[in-house]
């Protein structure tokens, strides 16, 4: 069923849902085990983190077809142009950094040599050949970083602007 006018489906409600359940609380491991040394108890965690960031990789997959084979309702008309574009493109922009983010951690645990699994159960191949002086090059590390910093600020203050303009009817 489209939904062009009214409200985002239960499949596209549930799948936000589940995303933000598996985003955040990667998001906090990545944070947290950043600064632990190597050794069993980081590969433990990181092992959930790699997980939730799986998961995340195989649902915005998902996600993305239903968006594309079932349109969300359209923008009130009491926004601007501008302000509808500046919209979509937020929201697009969300979805290019959920598959930056755990692919820029899938391309350095292949670099450093560590499998990537879903929770224990499936072993994603490599996206390239062991190589720790790619893995750590500053410039991975930066784009992973910076990702995972931006992305909940981006989440937030996109939807705090839609909210805001939707129940105030404004628009710049």
């Amino acid at each position: 069923m489209n939904m062009t006018d009214g409200e985002y489906t239960g499949t596209a409600k549930w799948l936000h849902w589940v995303m933000a359940a598996l985003i955040v609380p990667a998001w906090l491991i990545g944070f947290y085990v950043s600064d632990l040394p190597k050794g069993p108890e980081k590969a433990a965690i990181m092992a959930w983190h790699k997980g939730f960031g799986t998961a995340v990789l195989a649902l915005i997959t998902v996600r993305l077809a239903w968006r594309l084979l079932n349109p969300p309702p359209r923008l009130p008309d009491t926004m601007s142009p501008g302000l509808q574009q500046a919209a979509h493109s937020a929201h697009w922009t969300l979805y290019g950094l959920m598959i930056a983010q755990p692919m820029s951690g899938w391309v350095i645990s292949s670099g450093y040599g560590y499998p990537v699994k879903l929770f224990g159960l499936i072993t994603l191949p490599a996206l390239v050949e062991k190589n720790e002086a790619l893995a750590g090059k500053p410039s991975w590390r930066s784009i992973d970083s910076w990702v995972g910093l931006w992305r909940p600020w981006w989440w937030a203050m996109s939807s705090w602007r839609s909210s805001i303009t939707i129940s105030t009817a404004t628009a710049f």
